[in-house]
């Protein structure tokens, strides 16, 4: 046991041995490369564990976990009047980072690296995502549109162009769950046509469904 442990012993002396010709060789070297090992090591003493980077991250963090403290974090279970629609400055965001590919290629043609034909593929790339963007925006404004009428033919009456009643109960849980949530007073008006059966059989369909439209938009008016 005494030899197989003497012989483990010669690998670590001569790692520290040569830790230490390291050590000082490093010692030796001149102002320039201390200089240059300076500016390696400073960005990854930034992000280590114990860098000056964890006195931005730590703050921030603590701030972030504070927010859920708010109380209008609440709000944020409140189910929306309607769904988000697809927001332009998201496409803009989108195209802006496709775009990051052609303006690598030009900054490294500009910076003397250039690759085989550098100039066609960045025009070629950036024409690219032009044409599908302008693509994309129509395609997107389509299907809003289709969007919006697929909802007013399924939630509005399409004789008064008012809520029907299913679209009513949805709108009506959702106000109640709102006011609950923010405990803002909550008012309900109902409009009743007095007589209507008896103006719809003496008048005719027609002229009930008339006065329905008239009442309908004097209600809307108002």
């Amino acid at each position: 046991m005494i030899g197989y442990r003497a012989m483990l012993d010669v690998p670590r002396k001569l790692v520290r041995h040569l830790a230490r010709l390291l050590a000082a060789q490093r010692r030796l070297l001149g102002t320039r490369r201390r200089t240059r090992a300076l500016m390696i090591t400073a960005p990854v003493e930034l992000v280590h564990p114990g860098g000056l980077l964890n006195v931005v991250l730590l703050p921030s963090n603590l701030i972030a976990g504070a927010a859920a403290l708010h109380p209008s974090m609440r709000q944020l279970t409140i189910p929306l009047p309607q769904p988000p629609t697809f927001v332009r400055p998201r496409l803009a965001l989108l195209s802006a980072a496709t775009l990051l590919v052609p303006a690598l290629i030009f900054f490294q043609g500009a910076a003397g690296r250039p690759g085989r034909g550098w100039l066609a593929i960045g025009l070629g790339s950036v024409v690219l995502i032009l044409l599908v963007t302008v693509r994309m925006v129509g395609l997107v404004g389509r299907i809003e549109t289709q969007a919006g009428h697929l909802t007013a033919m399924v939630r509005l009456d399409p004789l008064t162009g008012l809520a029907d009643r299913r679209s009513l109960d949805e709108r009506m849980a959702e106000a109640i769950t709102r006011s609950r949530a923010t405990g803002e007073a909550l008012f309900a008006a109902l409009i009743d046509l007095d007589h209507f059966k008896r103006y719809n059989d003496t008048y005719g369909h027609q002229a009930g469904d008339e006065l329905l439209t008239e009442a309908a938009g004097a209600s809307s008016r108002a």
